[in-house]
């Protein structure tokens, strides 16, 4: 029963910060595109998908590695200075190799903008991989209430900042003003990074004891050594890396093909909507898909992702003590609580996806016509992209991050192929990487299910689904006819607002009444 409480309170903690983080977040992104417009927020997007490969080969896996190793003893001291020593100097020599690749990449381009970027951002490497040694020592004991505070902190610092400096540069600066909002939105980054890197520092300070509940029974590590922490960390940085790398070669290389297309075969594919003063149609596309789209749908992945980082300690445990039944029992509830959510939320937005992009980005027909067809192609496959970190988090304790490397691979392979085959034809422009991150989520998925039942761990369909599919189907068809019918002469917040609130109750009423999550 304790150890189910851990489990419930760690989660409980991570998924209200999460929730916190991604208003904040969305408090930040949705008023900066509006700040900025679809086309300037397509530039800085762009920006960002050149710095994110170096940035998650460098950082990414960092925390779960970390939370694995410290799952299992008592003492965290040596794994904190082992990890600390080998991330930061990985950290550097990317830091200087993306200085590097910047300053030849903005040549070939001819973008200053990406030389003064990199300069802005290549600190936030070194600043990020600090952070995610602190938050894995304490994630290790089940605390995981500095992590929420930094990731708060963060979001909160970015969110004031950001917004700030852009409303001052737009009001009061005289040169070039969207180099220069851009200029402001990265080096927010940094700042924020180096903030919560200070917070977590002064948090290490303490005794471990007082942040860090030691677990009795456990023992002391025998010298965690570079080569440990990589076996298990760098499939996990490469496969960080490998989706950044698709990331950015949809901006290298798609962008530029969707660029070629005549402009009145892009307003006949989405049905002659009007783009008057949209500019360079690709990046003002591709701002809507970047600034509006994963906004909105990585929203639900990101909330849910918190319950699986909290199981994956408490799962390690179980592999370490030998526990299969344990292992068997948290794997299912984790898969359970991550369809239990993630379903009804993918299919509210499917439903109402064009009436929550006009509240948060304003009416313009294009965009809201843009985003629409997008967020539908996602949505079938936002379901298969929660279950991600519930995957994970149990190929990661079971040691198998091998594994995780080559799903995400061959996924992201197909997705980089989709992508350059159907971004240049003229009826499917920016609505080809709707498609390819589909495609990407649905293949991972189904090669996830194969890996965790090699592991032992059965996973049901029906089992898992069905309520969950039957409740939020029903729910939602009703409450979009209650909209339509019934509240379609309010405003469009309070019909949203109404909306949503009666189809939770109607949501939760049927999936309590059925027993779904009680454990049998």
């Amino acid at each position: 029963m304790k150890k189910q409480n851990s489990f419930v309170k760690a989660g409980a903690t991570l998924a209200l910060s999460g929730i916190a983080v991604k208003v904040l977040s969305a408090a930040y992104r949705i008023p900066l595109t509006r700040m900025l417009g679809a086309g300037v927020m397509g530039r800085y997007s762009a920006v960002l998908n050149l710095f994110m490969p170096f940035f998650s080969f460098a950082t990414a896996g960092i925390v779960t590695v970390v939370a694995h190793f410290g799952a299992k003893y008592s003492s965290t001291q040596q794994i904190k200075k082992s990890a600390l020593r080998l991330y930061l100097a990985i950290a550097f020599a990317l830091s200087v190799l993306f200085l590097a690749f910047t300053k030849f990449y903005s040549q070939f381009q001819d973008e200053k903008l990406l030389a003064a970027g990199s300069i802005i951002l290549a600190p936030a490497i070194m600043l990020a991989a600090a952070e995610s040694v602190f938050k894995g020592i304490t994630q290790a004991k089940m605390n995981m209430l500095p992590t929420a505070q930094a990731n708060v902190l963060e979001s909160v610092f970015k969110t004031v900042a950001g917004l700030s400096g852009v409303w001052l540069v737009k009001r009061f600066y005289n040169g070039p003003k969207d180099d220069a909002a851009i200029v402001v939105c990265l080096a927010v980054i940094t700042a924020s990074g180096a903030i919560c890197t200070v917070f977590l520092w002064v948090k290490s300070r303490m005794k471990l004891s007082d942040i860090c509940p030691q677990k009795s029974g456990s023992v002391s590590p025998q010298n965690i050594t570079s080569k440990q922490l990589l076996q298990m960390s760098l499939p996990i940085g490469v496969s960080a890396l490998i989706i950044s790398a698709s990331n950015f070669f949809d901006t290298a290389v798609c962008l530029p093909k969707i660029d070629a297309i005549p402009y009145t075969h892009i307003v006949q594919s989405f049905d002659g909507a009007s783009f008057k003063g949209a500019g360079d149609m690709a990046m003002y596309l591709f701002g809507i898909w970047q600034g509006m789209v994963l906004t909105v749908f990585n929203l639900v992945p990101t909330v849910i992702s918190s319950v699986g980082t909290a199981g994956m300690p408490l799962i390690s445990r179980t592999l370490v003590h030998n526990n299969k039944t344990a292992f068997k029992r948290y794997t299912q509830k984790l898969f359970l609580t991550t369809s239990v959510l993630s379903v009804p939320a993918m299919a509210f937005i499917f439903c109402f996806g064009s009436e929550i992009i006009q509240l948060l980005f304003g009416t313009n027909p294009a965009q809201t016509v843009v985003a629409q067809q997008l967020l539908r192609t996602l949505c079938f496959s936002g379901v298969f992209c929660c279950f991600n970190t519930a995957f994970n988090a149990v190929l990661y304790a079971s040691g198998r991050s091998d594994t995780v490397f080559r799903i995400l691979a061959s996924a992201c392979v197909a997705k980089a192929a989709a992508s350059y085959i159907l971004c240049g034809f003229p009826g499917v422009n920016i609505k080809a990487f709707a498609v390819s991150a589909a495609i990407f989520y649905t293949i991972i998925f189904m090669c996830s299910i194969a890996a965790v039942r090699k592991q032992g761990v059965d996973f049901g369909f029906v089992k898992i689904f069905f309520i969950p599919t039957v409740t939020a189907t029903v729910s939602v068809l009703f409450v979009n006819w209650l909209a339509k019918a019934q509240l379609y002469s309010l405003p469009l917040f309070l019909r949203l607002f109404f909306s949503g609130i009666i189809y939770v109750l109607i949501y939760l009423l049927i999936t309590v009444s059925t027993g779904f999550l009680v454990d049998k």
